[in-house]
């Protein structure tokens, strides 16, 4: 089975057109059968990449923050 995670960077959460729009997607796809979850950045508190020189592009672990490589892991 397909699964599709949408997530939302927007602060706003339900009430934000990103929202909306993931949502329709997320929707469209289940209609098509694949397995979605939806998820909001703000929720799991991570900030922007520092661009430390870590491996974490190679690797997929984010020596600065262990919520980036759980978020991580699940899109990949």
């Amino acid at each position: 089975m397909v699964a599709v995670i949408g997530l939302v960077g927007s602060p706003r959460r339900e009430q934000g057109l990103t929202h909306r729009l993931v949502r329709a997607a997320l929707d469209g796809a289940e209609r098509q059968g694949a397995e979605t979850r939806l998820e909001y950045l703000a929720d799991w508190g991570v900030g922007p990449c520092t661009d430390c020189g870590a491996a974490c592009f190679a690797d997929g672990v984010c020596v600065k923050s262990r919520r980036v490589t759980e978020l991580t892991a699940l899109v990949n």
